[in-house]
């Protein structure tokens, strides 16, 4: 920990006073060092790690990256701040599934016990146990500490073949929040201002999603305030009427329906609203690097099984304990 807090305090240093190239050469050391690190934790010691000294050297390898127009390096820290933990957890699911079940279980165990409160006796034998499973599957070296995601190319590659035609990535930094935007001939960062000014205007929005009745109570300001979000987070990213997206929220934007924002101001009905899926199919992943691997394994044949259908009703049927669906209509 203390050398990854070396490499990041000169990072910020060596940016601020403009030495550009040393402080990128800082943020990649800095990353190395994370995924180290990483091999070392799990579990919600790992996430709190990440959320609270990693994020904000990758927040300002975006910016740089950025500034100096590399595509494919923001793409990179965007996915390592999203997928890495996502893609450790369904890693090691898999892994563990071809463990030996005693070997599996003491890792559970010792994961199970460090996510407490680790003692330095219990976090050595983590490590070491680690270290043997690695020994043992020499594949599982690379999962453990450096999983690999997917590129720009590669997630080009998976926007076509899903039939999308933007996909949409957004980054909720200490400081500031990102949209990197990319299609298949093209790519650009967009920097959309301080998470503290954009926060507020979600807050704002999502105070209407806590009820069935917050809507329909107060119509022109939820409009006035979906419009705002819409103002703030894609309106700079000159988005055509009639494009397929694909949007990877991050932090606070997860809960967003991008959806139902709306694309013009001054409306006041509900019911014919500028709503953002009138003029745009909108449909979310995680990460790219989660996509890819859900594409691949979709793309696998799968054994024929049977059918399950759902049928919406508005009404109490006779004889069924069932509810009514009230909004389904």
């Amino acid at each position: 920990m203390d050398l990854f807090k070396y490499l990041s305090y000169p990072a910020h240093a060596l940016a601020e006073g403009g030495a550009v190239a040393g402080a990128r050469e800082a943020v990649e050391a800095g990353d190395v060092t994370a995924d180290y690190l990483r091999s070392d934790f799990s579990g919600e010691v790992s996430k709190l790690f990440w959320r609270k000294e990693a994020l904000p050297l990758y927040e300002l390898g975006i910016r740089l990256a950025a500034e100096a127009g590399d595509d494919e390096a923001v793409f990179r820290y965007l996915e390592k701040s999203r997928s890495v933990l996502l893609l450790e957890a369904l890693l090691e699911a898999d892994l563990l599934q071809q463990l030996d079940p005693d070997l599996a279980g003491e890792l559970s165990m010792l994961e199970a016990k460090a996510n407490k409160g680790p003692s330095l006796a219990q976090t050595g034998a983590l490590i070491a146990l680690r270290e043997q499973i690695s020994d043992r599957n020499p594949a599982a070296r690379a999962l453990i500490i450096r999983p690999e995601m997917v590129d720009l190319t590669n997630a080009r590659t998976n926007l076509l073949a899903g039939g999308w035609d933007r996909q949409l990535h957004f980054f909720t930094g200490t400081q500031r929040t990102y949209a990197f935007s990319f299609t298949e001939t093209s790519a650009k960062t967009v920097d959309l201002g301080l998470s503290t000014d954009i926060a507020p205007a979600l807050h704002a929005l999502m105070n209407f999603y806590t009820g069935p009745t917050a809507i329909d109570k107060d119509p022109a300001r939820f409009l006035a305030a979906s419009h705002e979000v819409y103002h703030l987070l894609l309106e700079p990213l000159n988005i055509e009427p009639g494009e397929n997206l694909l949007i990877l929220p991050d932090g606070l934007l997860a809960y967003l329906p991008f959806n139902a924002l709306v694309t013009e101001a001054g409306i006041s009905d509900l019911g014919n609203a500028s709503y953002l899926i009138r003029r745009n199919q909108v449909s979310y992943a995680q990460s790219a690097t989660i996509l890819d691997r859900q594409m691949a394994e979709s793309a696998k044949p799968k054994p024929r099984g049977g059918n399950l259908a759902f049928a919406p009703f508005i009404t109490a049927l006779p004889g069924n304990p069932a509810l009514a669906l009230t909004y389904s209509k």
